[in-house]
């Protein structure tokens, strides 16, 4: 049991830091001001997040696998899922409202990380808006709730899925880097709501689609 939680722990870092890596990469020629950076930075964002999706994707599967019970085999698209999801999207959109107008009423600054990507616009508008809106989502998804809540334990039930939904949102919120307790709180908002998603539907692909939208709102 120790030895599978650490190859796991490890694997999911390891996949954190390929992420990481992968963001860095796809910057660089716009950061470094190259010509054809545009260019460069969206072939990168293609060619990059296309092949750490990809394996990111067989991993979530081999940790899925053996899980009891195990996640839904039925289709993408069905009633039952979307009931499921209804939870975490009220909850992600409460907290894109409070969020919004905490900040567009200078009640509380905008956070580190949304001052970081307003930075990186200005040099790779086409790459960051790649990134944030499309890569970002579906990598984050496949890490923070396809292998993180997959880690700990085989058996699910009701104590694992409490354990699972608390582990994924205070990392997701963590790795976020919340500057206050006010940015705390609303990434692991959001993190609490796609994670409660992932228990309930048991298919990544409803919080990848959450997330997708979620991040879309807030660029607009």
């Amino acid at each position: 049991m120790r030895q599978h939680l650490l190859k796991r722990t490890i694997a999911v870092l390891l996949a954190f830091l390929a992420y990481q890596a992968a963001e860095l990469i796809a910057i660089l020629p716009g950061s470094l001001h190259l010509a054809y950076a545009t260019m460069s930075g969206v072939i990168l964002v293609i060619l990059l997040f296309s092949f750490l999706i990809g394996w990111l994707w067989r991993m979530q599967r081999r940790f899925q696998a053996g899980m009891q019970p195990p996640d839904a085999t039925t289709p993408a698209f069905s009633w039952a899922k979307i009931r499921g999801a209804l939870p975490g999207i009220v909850i992600m959109i409460v907290v894109q409202v409070i969020g919004s107008i905490m900040v567009n009423r200078g009640i509380v600054p905008n956070s580190g990380n949304e001052v970081a990507i307003d930075d990186l616009m200005r040099s790779s508008r086409v790459v960051m808006l790649l990134i944030v809106n499309v890569a970002a989502p579906l990598v984050e998804e496949l890490i923070f709730r396809g292998l993180l809540m997959n880690v700990a334990f085989k058996e699910r039930n009701r104590f694992s899925d409490i354990f699972n939904i608390i582990l994924s949102t205070v990392a997701f919120a963590i790795v976020h880097g919340p500057t206050n307790l006010f940015d705390f709180v609303i990434y692991a908002g959001l993190g609490f709501a796609l994670a409660l998603t992932y228990v309930r539907t048991r298919d990544v692909r409803y919080g990848m689609v959450m997330h997708i939208i979620n991040n879309l709102v807030a660029s607009l």
